[in-house]
């Protein structure tokens, strides 16, 4: 089996996240089939289907869970490695995921969040916002590093 490609994971990833290929695909900024052929290849290439088709929300297949496992451990793994050979070299940088929700979106975060990126130009913050529920389910799934909801 070849290498397994990041964009095809994500794609799956993205596809489970918001339940479909068109709320995938409005994350990538990509058009909904591109995720469909991501996913389509990504099958093939595993030689298992992920995802049962024609379900909505989304909903993946025992091979699916593993391969969104296998990549939420990779993604971590990347992140902590690219974190620790930044500590090496003292730089202060890398990524931080946030996940907020919709209630406390307004001029007090960003304000605050202007002020850190001031402050630590090296660190680029990746912000989703979403519900209550949609925040914990990033946190718990490893999709967000810090979760804040009201």
């Amino acid at each position: 089996m070849s290498r397994l490609h990041d964009n095809r994971l994500r794609s799956l990833a993205e596809a489970v996240r918001g339940g479909t290929m068109r709320a995938a695909s409005e994350n990538l900024y990509v058009a909904p089939s591109s995720i469909s052929r991501q996913i389509a290849q990504l099958e093939e290439e595993l030689g298992a289907p992920l995802i049962e088709r024609n379900r909505s929300p989304l909903k993946l297949t025992e091979a699916g869970e593993l391969a969104l496992r296998y990549y939420r451990e990779f993604t971590m793994q990347q992140e902590a490695f690219v974190s620790q050979i930044r500590d090496l070299n003292h730089l202060k940088g890398g990524t931080v995921k946030i996940a907020v929700g919709e209630a406390l979106i307004g001029d007090l975060l960003s304000n605050v969040l202007d002020r850190f990126m001031a402050q630590y130009p090296d660190i680029h913050l990746v912000v989703r916002t979403g519900g209550t529920a949609e925040v914990v389910g990033l946190v718990q799934e490893d999709e967000a590093h810090m979760g804040m909801v009201f």
